[in-house]
């Protein structure tokens, strides 16, 4: 694991100071673990503690292989630090329509695809974690580079484990763009988790 610091910014301030962190979630051949300086305060002597004893850890997922493979490393890494995972779906086109964007649209579409993601949602939170460690699975509108960081914040998460790539809302931008953008909003931290060779790792719950 790589662990670095951001300091979460926007315009040219981000160009000069944040540049470095997303390049190397970009290219980094393991997890990488983002810290925001401007975040939540942690005491110097007790960061990595409170960083690997989360009691709540936000997981998006678009049900691609690459986010099911982040989710059975958020279910090991829950596993020996402890922590409970909920499962984030973010609905973009590919899932129906969003209210809030199509306003004159037939809102059916949109419940449909909304218990459609729910469902899927359900069968993954059933299917890849055991049940201590599932907390909850959450279907919202919006596109996934605004929704993450904020539902974060909102509902207090410790952590956000996440693939390298998102699939992004309405083709606005790369997928790979969409976490960095959680990178560069989120209030926790973010261990971004790319390539896995399970091979290498032992099982669940050993």
């Amino acid at each position: 694991m790589l662990v670095v610091s951001t300091h979460g910014r926007t315009g040219l301030k981000h160009l000069l100071l944040d540049s470095v962190a997303e390049q190397i979630v970009r290219h980094a051949p393991c997890p990488v673990l983002i810290v925001r300086k401007d975040g939540r305060d942690y005491a110097p002597d007790s960061v990595v503690a409170d960083i690997l004893q989360p009691r709540r850890i936000l997981v998006p997922i678009d049900f691609s292989p690459r986010s099911l493979a982040s989710l059975e490393y958020a279910a090991r890494f829950a596993q020996t630090f402890g922590g409970k995972i909920t499962l984030l779906h973010c609905l973009h086109e590919f899932d129906g329509f969003v209210p809030s964007q199509f306003p004159r649209l037939d809102g059916v579409a949109y419940r449909e695809a909304e218990a459609a993601a729910m469902q899927q949602a359900d069968r993954r939170l059933q299917d890849h974690l055991p049940a201590q460690l599932a907390e909850a699975a959450i279907v919202r509108a919006g596109p996934p580079e605004t929704e993450i960081s904020a539902f974060a914040e909102q509902e207090n998460f410790d952590l956000i484990i996440c693939a390298t790539r998102i699939a992004p809302s309405f083709h606005q931008e790369p997928p790979g763009h969409i976490v960095e953008r959680i990178v560069r909003h989120a209030v926790c931290p973010v261990l971004v988790v790319g390539s896995i060779d399970w091979s290498q790792c032992p099982p669940t719950g050993s």
